[in-house]
């Protein structure tokens, strides 16, 4: 292992003081990768500030992993092969930018002065741990899964692609996994192409987020809002993102949630899922004027769409299984293709809409879970992973009139329009 140092008089760089030296170091000479068993190799980066190069954590590595000093690292920190079980603590102090830091079975991560990066993955299967990324305002890709008992990303305000937090390591319901519940707090974010909460997160809060789905759509890409929660845990998600405007891509909520308030939403173009497994079911305020579709599936409590816009080109399905008063908003989405027969027709308003209070805490805990989205868009779920929807083994594909792959519940689709021209809409 070889590294070049250079000297930097006056100045200093970030948090080195005046006159300190500043050197640049390499992992390697050659192919640029360390491959770490001990922690006995780190030695070498002992007063550098800058290291060029790439670091694999190799399965036999036991032990932290501390980098004093350090202020920027433009390569990739990651664990490779099978998962070390001996790593301990991931610490950089001092580190400021780096290029990506993928881990799996690391016990801590703290890196409380990083402001920008372009992935991070963090992945904790069995055991609690703690990360800090206090300081983070950007980056490309966040994804923090498994069983965290504190995560702080209290300065996050942009994600170019994916934030995805989930309270299990593959963010999917698997019995043979313990899924430790989580809270997501996420006071600064404004935006991010796709956010997928899932499995375990009780608690999420998303006080500032106003666009989610901000690139033109692409084929490599998830876009959109998940939630894909574990039902029938007590812990049902309540999602509020009171200054969420646009939204495109899809909405897919699943499993255990039990509110979905979106009171300032107006733009984009989105295919919404409702399939909530919450008791006594989810209870919908949206200001969303037109979907590419909409589909109101599984439990539902109470839905109120104020601004929707009835008359336009959408699929549409409704077999919501709860027997709830009819309001006006039920009333109408009815209406779209009336069905006397079905068992929750709506044929007269029973009871008037009702406005939500005005008043909405900033810091809301909302909760959700995760399941990938599955929609005209052909995305690919987070790290590979092909998207999941709510409805696997008891649904069966239809075409909608959109022209979008469509799946409807067995026993019974009491409503489904190819092309719909009434008067409503608004999520």
């Amino acid at each position: 292992m070889k590294y070049c140092s250079t000297l930097v008089i006056g100045l200093g760089i970030w948090d080195l003081p005046l006159g300190a030296l500043a050197r640049e170091c390499s992992t390697t000479e050659s192919e640029q990768i360390l491959q770490l068993t001990s922690p006995d190799q780190l030695d070498v980066f002992e007063g550098c500030t800058i290291i060029t190069g790439h670091i694999a954590i190799e399965p036999s590595y036991s032990g932290d992993l501390i980098l004093n000093g350090v202020t920027e690292f433009p390569g990739n920190i990651s664990t490779s092969g099978d998962s070390p079980l001996g790593l301990g603590l991931v610490e950089l102090p001092n580190l400021v930018e780096l290029g990506a830091v993928n881990l799996s079975s690391v016990a801590n991560v703290h890196l409380p002065k990083l402001e920008r990066a372009v992935d991070i993955v963090l992945v904790q299967p069995g055991r609690s741990g703690e990360v800090d990324l206090g300081s983070l305002v950007e980056a490309n890709n966040v994804k923090i899964r498994g069983s965290w008992t504190s995560i702080n990303v209290s300065s996050l305000q942009t994600v170019g692609q994916v934030a995805q937090f989930c309270g299990s390591q593959f963010c999917r319901m698997n019995s043979n996994e313990e899924y430790p519940f989580i809270s997501v707090d996420l006071p600064e974010l404004v935006t991010t192409n796709y956010l997928e909460l899932g499995v375990s997160v009780e608690s999420v809060s998303v006080p500032l987020l106003e666009v989610i789905g901000h690139q033109e759509p692409e084929v490599q890409h998830v876009q959109g809002l998940t939630l894909n929660i574990l039902e029938n845990t007590g812990k049902d998600l309540d999602f509020n993102a009171p200054k969420l405007h646009t939204i495109n891509g899809t909405l897919e909520v699943n499993g255990g949630v039990s509110g979905l308030s979106l009171g300032a939403l107006n733009d984009g173009s989105v295919g919404i899922t409702l399939n909530s497994r919450a008791s006594p079911g989810l209870n919908v305020y949206s200001t969303l004027k037109t979907p590419r579709h909409l589909y109101i599936w599984g439990n539902l409590a109470s839905i109120y769409l104020p601004s929707f816009d009835y008359d336009g080109t959408f699929g549409f399905s409704i077999d919501y299984i709860n027997d709830i008063p009819c309001n006006e908003t039920l009333y109408n989405l009815w209406q779209i293709f009336p069905n006397p027969s079905a068992d929750n027709y709506c044929d007269e308003i029973e009871i008037q809409d009702e406005e939500p209070s005005d008043e909405v805490p900033e810091d809301t805990d909302d909760t959700t879970t995760d399941t990938t989205i599955t929609d005209e868009s052909n995305n690919t779920g987070a790290e590979g992973t092909e998207p999941q929807s709510g409805n696997d083994d008891n649904s069966e594909e239809f075409v909608s009139g959109d022209g979008a792959g469509m799946v409807l519940p067995r026993g019974g689709v009491t409503m489904i329009a190819a092309t719909i021209i009434s008067s409503w809409f608004s999520f």
